[in-house]
């Protein structure tokens, strides 16, 4: 699979699962498909930094600036 299809599926995996899963979800699931489309190999990795990166970003824009991103299936765990 080329890198644009790789990307092209984790944009369109991102808006399929941004009101399901939430935002967490959704941009660790984009970042694993775009690293996969750059060539790398290590998916459960990609993931996992993807997961770690998003929940940053999530906790940064609803604590710091105010603004509501979707919580989805984490909202338990992030409030």
């Amino acid at each position: 699979m080329s890198a644009f299809l790789w990307v092209s599926a984790g944009l369109i995996a991102q808006m399929a699962l941004i009101h399901t899963g939430g935002f967490v979800v959704a941009a660790a699931v984009l970042f694993t498909c775009v690293a996969r489309g750059f060539g790398s190999a290590r998916w459960l990795r990609d993931l996992v930094i993807g997961a770690v990166l998003a929940v940053l970003v999530f906790l940064f824009f609803v604590r710091f600036l105010n603004v509501n991103l979707p919580a989805g299936w984490l909202k338990p765990m992030l409030g």
